[in-house]
């Protein structure tokens, strides 16, 4: 009978810790969701707007008539386009890079999946920045034109292929908190 008493009050003391846990990993979920909306999300949309702006406002109208026919296109402007375009993808690099926010959240699979995103975005940036700089040094002669504007395109897709990885992971991370992509 004594027995049977002490099993029931371990069996009960072993479902109020699993009641405890669940409650816990629930306040966890709650706290990394409210940080990633509040914290992490607004420097990351920031991070994805500024390169698709680089991409959309300053590159494409360029790039499309540049990578077809070069000479075409006015030869200075293309070059001051290129280098303007290259410094801001390393600039948006380095705040990528210095991004450590991910470190906030508390389970470690999301810390993970931000830092895959991370690496992702930081090289798909990298990869845009190589194709401008590819194209100035064939504007300087550094190497020839034809050869750099190729360097350029296969950049470009790789750029493409890291910027897809990134926002893979990154919706990974809000499918998990249950965070909508607007």
């Amino acid at each position: 009978m004594f027995t049977a008493v002490i099993l029931q009050v371990e069996e009960q003391c072993k479902q109020d810790e699993d009641k405890k846990k669940q409650e816990q990993q629930k306040t966890a979920v709650n706290t990394d969701k409210s940080r990633y909306e509040n914290e992490l999300k607004p420097k990351i949309d920031s991070m994805i707007k500024e390169y698709d702006e680089i991409w959309n406002q300053e590159w494409r109208p360029i790039w499309g008539e540049a990578s077809k026919d070069p000479a075409s296109v006015d030869q200075n402007a293309l070059k001051e386009k290129m280098e303007a375009d290259t410094n801001r993808y390393d600039e948006l690099s380095n705040k990528n890079t210095a991004f450590k926010d991910g470190a906030k959240l508390s389970d470690p699979v999301l810390k993970e999946k931000i830092e895959k995103f991370r690496v992702e975005f930081g090289l798909a940036t990298n990869y845009r920045s190589n194709a401008g700089r590819a194209v100035t040094q064939g504007m300087k002669g550094i190497a020839p034109l034809k050869g750099r504007m190729e360097e350029a395109q296969k950049s470009i897709k790789l750029s493409n292929q890291k910027l897809i990885n990134a926002l893979a992971n990154l919706t990974e991370v809000e499918s998990k908190l249950g965070v909508s992509r607007n």
